[in-house]
C-alpha cells in the first residue's frame, strides 16, 4: 500500500520514484534470470573502435549458461573480455557483424571449435546502439546427425537399387546367352542331314539347357542367401570341362591362365601361367570407349589392363578439355590416352615400372596423342612431395594407387598413406581444377575413404566438392551384403 503525505508534495513523489525502481529492479532480476537459464544461447557483445572509427576488436559482454554449454567454454573465463584476449581472431568474425544493418538480424550455420557442436545462430543489431549485438544459439547437433544418418541411408538405398539394377542387368546377360546357344543351334540342328554334326549339336544344346537351369538355381540360392536360410554346400569343380564348355559357346581365339599370385601357395596351391586354348596374337589391341589399348595378358598386371576402371575412364570426358593433367600410377596409360582424347593440353604420365610407361608411349602413339602425353619413371611420393615443394599445379590430376591395404591389419598405416598422397594431390590441383582419386583396397570402405579425403582436404587447406562417386565396372559385381565384394571406389573432386 502507498502512504502518501498530503502536506508534503515532494516526499510523496519521491516515494513513488522509490516504487517505479524497485518495481524496475525486480523486472531486470526476472529478466536476468530468463534469459541466464534459457534453453538457447545467448550472448551480448560491443564492438570496440580505435582513434579512427575502425571496428578492431569486440568485447564479449555477456554469456548465458546454455550459450557457454554449446561453445564447450566456462563464461567466467569469457565473460567480459575481448575476442583478442581469449585467443579468437576478432576479424574472422567482424565483417559479418558490420554487414548487418540497425535493427536486423542475420541467420548463420558454423561449428564451434571447442566442443565441436553444430550451431545455428541468429545475430541481432540493435537498433539504438550499432555497436551491440545480440546473439541466439541452438544446439543443432542432433538435428545434423539425424539429417546425415538419413543422407547415409538414402545413399545406401540409392546403391542397393543401384545394384540390384545392375544385377538384373547381368542376369539377363547371362540368361540370354545359353538361350541364344539353344535357338541357335536347334535352329541348325534342324537344318543338319549328318548325324554326327546333328548329335554335337544336341549335346551343346543340353549343355546350355543345363547351364540355363544352374543360373536359375543360383538366383534362387542368392534368394536364400539373403533370407538367411542357405547352407554352405562344398563341391569339385573341373576347370578343363568348363574351359571346353567356354570354347563350345563362344568360340574365342585363345583363352589365357593366369593364376600366378603369390596368394595360392599361401593356399597350399601353385602357381599357373599359360595358354589353355588356342594361341596368344602376336599383339593384342582392345577398343575402350575412344581409345585402342595394347594389352599385354601374359606378363602385365592382372589381365593386362584394369578392366574394372572402364566405365570411369569413360567419365574423364568433361573435365580434360584444355587442362593439363598428372596421371599417377598411371599402368598402360588407360586414363591418360583417354584424358589425351578428351582434349588435354599436356599429359604427364607417372609410374615406377618403365616397362608399363613404353605400353603407355605406344598406347599414346596408337591413338595420335604420342606429342602431348610425356612419361615419367618415378616413386609417385617422391614426385608429388618434389612438385608440392616446387609450386607446380596441374587442371586434372588422376591417382590411381595399388592397394594399400592388403589385409585388415594394415589398413591403419594405408589410411595415412592415401590421406598424405590426396593431401598432395590437392596442393597439386589449380583453384577449381579436378581431382579424380580412386582406391582398390577392399577394407576401405566407401564412407571411411570419404573421410580420409575430407581430413586430406583440411591438412592441404582446401575447400573440396564432390562430383562424382565412381565404382567398378558392371563386369565387375559387387554381392549384396558383402561390403567387401565393393573393392573399388573413387570419387570425383573440385579442388577450391
Amino acid at each position: 500500500m502507498r502512504r502518501v503525505t498530503s502536506g508534503n508534495p515532494e516526499s510523496a513523489e519521491l516515494a513513488a520514484i522509490n516504487q517505479s525502481y524497485k518495481a524496475a529492479q525486480r523486472n531486470y532480476s526476472h529478466l536476468a534470470q530468463l534469459i541466464e537459464h534459457l534453453p538457447i544461447g545467448y550472448l551480448r557483445i560491443n564492438i570496440l573502435r580505435d582513434k579512427t572509427d575502425r571496428a578492431v576488436d569486440y568485447l564479449l559482454s555477456y554469456i548465458n549458461q546454455q550459450a557457454g554449454r554449446i561453445l564447450g567454454i566456462r563464461t567466467q573465463d569469457f565473460t567480459g573480455k575481448t575476442a583478442s584476449e581469449t585467443g579468437v581472431n576478432p576479424q574472422e568474425n567482424i565483417p559479418r557483424f558490420m554487414h548487418i544493418p540497425s535493427g536486423d538480424s542475420r541467420e548463420h550455420l558454423w561449428q564451434a571449435p571447442d566442443s565441436g557442436r553444430y550451431c545455428r545462430s541468429l545475430i541481432y543489431n540493435t537498433p539504438n546502439d550499432d555497436d551491440e549485438l545480440v546473439i541466439l544459439l541452438e544446439d543443432i547437433t542432433e538435428a545434423r546427425r539425424n539429417e546425415e544418418q538419413l543422407r547415409r541411408a538414402k545413399e545406401r538405398a540409392e546403391e542397393s537399387n543401384r545394384l540390384k539394377s545392375a544385377f538384373l542387368a547381368n542376369m539377363s546377360h547371362e540368361i540370354r546367352t545359353p538361350l541364344n546357344a539353344i535357338v541357335g543351334f536347334s535352329e541348325l540342328l534342324a537344318k543338319e542331314p549328318r548325324s554326327k554334326t546333328r548329335k554335337e549339336y544336341s549335346d551343346i544344346i543340353r549343355r546350355n539347357n543345363e547351364l540355363l537351369l544352374q543360373i536359375i538355381s543360383d538366383v534362387l540360392d542368392l534368394a536364400l542367401i539373403e533370407s538367411g536360410r542357405s547352407e554352405v554346400v562344398r563341391t569339385t569343380f573341373d576347370a578343363r570341362e568348363f574351359v571346353r564348355e567356354t570354347v563350345e559357346v563362344f568360340r574365342p581365339q585363345c583363352i589365357y591362365e593366369r593364376d600366378d599370385l603369390a596368394v595360392r601357395e599361401k593356399e597350399g596351391m601353385e602357381q599357373r601361367k599359360g595358354c589353355v586354348y588356342g594361341a596368344v596374337p602376336p599383339e593384342l589391341i582392345i577398343r575402350e570407349h575412344d581409345a585402342l589399348m595394347a594389352v599385354d595378358i601374359e606378363n602385365g598386371q592382372k589381365t593386362g589392363h584394369f578392366l574394372d576402371q572402364q566405365e570411369n575412364r569413360g567419365h574423364l570426358r568433361p573435365y580434360s578439355a584444355g587442362r593439363t593433367v598428372l596421371d599417377l600410377c598411371c599402368h598402360t596409360g588407360g586414363f591418360s590416352v583417354h584424358a589425351a582424347l578428351y582434349g588435354a593440353a599436356h599429359v604427364q604420365a607417372v609410374d615406377v615400372s618403365e616397362t608399363a610407361l613404353a605400353m603407355v608411349r605406344g598406347n599414346a602413339a596408337r591413338n595420335g596423342v604420342a606429342d602431348r602425353v610425356e612419361t615419367v619413371c618415378a616413386n609417385v611420393f617422391d614426385l608429388v612431395r618434389q612438385d608440392c615443394e616446387e609450386g607446380r599445379q596441374f587442371g586434372l590430376v588422376i591417382c590411381d594407387p595399388p592397394a594399400f591395404a592388403k589385409s585388415r591389419s594394415a589398413l591403419d598405416g594405408a589410411y595415412r598413406g592415401y590421406r598424405e598422397l590426396n593431401r598432395r594431390c590437392m596442393q597439386l590441383t589449380e583453384p577449381g581444377g579436378f581431382l579424380v582419386t580412386c582406391s582398390c583396397s577392399q577394407f576401405m570402405t566407401q564412407p571411411l575413404f570419404e573421410q580420409m579425403l575430407t581430413e586430406a582436404a583440411k591438412g592441404a587447406g582446401r575447400q573440396v566438392r564432390l562430383l562424382e562417386r565412381l565404382l567398378q565396372s558392371r563386369d565387375h559385381p559387387a554381392t549384396l551384403g558383402e561390403e567387401h565384394s565393393m573393392y573399388l571406389k573413387g570419387c570425383i573432386l573440385q579442388v577450391l
